[in-house]
């Protein structure tokens, strides 16, 4: 049990597809976050989905495993896959908008990370922040509508008052490491 907890996500690790969906899709190697721009290709392909809220399936939590520990150059493939999807969306009327959400959302979960468990050594954190301040501020009421829990929508309007006041908020954070 310790460490244990049910999984609602949309990783692919919560998922059953049909063999024949992956006929022309594969997971990508040697990158992080490997299951989202996957799952949005074989969802796309898919006829129909079914979901269901029968818990079969528990993930174990490790102190080092990608979602936990500081942003690292690796983070920057969950960035690269909300901007695939931002692109392949692009031309859809019906999911542009929803393709631009996705990138912010993965730009602030990013900003998230990085307040949380602070940046390794290298990283241009500040660099991040300016280019994900205004991708989140453009979708910033999809966000608000989108179920995302209220404390998260506070840090996220409080991150999008002002650029400058979120780099020196990270400042701060770094120094207390």
């Amino acid at each position: 049990e310790d460490g244990m907890k049910p999984v609602k996500s949309y990783s692919a690790c919560t998922k059953l597809f049909r063999r024949s969906l992956f006929q022309d899709i594969r997971f990508p190697e040697k990158q992080a976050y490997d299951d989202v721009v996957t799952n949005y290709l074989l969802l796309s392909k898919a006829n129909r989905y079914i979901i269901s809220n029968r818990k079969c399936y528990f993930y174990y939590i490790r102190e080092e495993s990608i979602t936990k520990g500081k942003y690292s150059p690796k983070d920057n493939d969950y960035i690269r896959a909300g901007e695939q999807i931002a692109r392949m969306t692009a031309d859809s009327v019906q999911l542009r908008e929803l393709g631009k959400m996705t990138l912010a959302r993965f730009q602030f979960t990013c900003l998230c990370k990085m307040l949380k468990y602070g940046c390794e050594e290298g990283v241009e954190w500040e660099n991040q922040i300016r280019t994900a301040i205004p991708i989140i501020r453009s979708s910033k009421k999809g966000l608000m509508k989108s179920g995302m829990p209220k404390n998260r929508v506070l840090i996220m309007l409080l991150l999008c008052l002002n650029i400058q006041l979120t780099i020196m908020i990270f400042k701060l954070r770094i120094k207390s490491q």
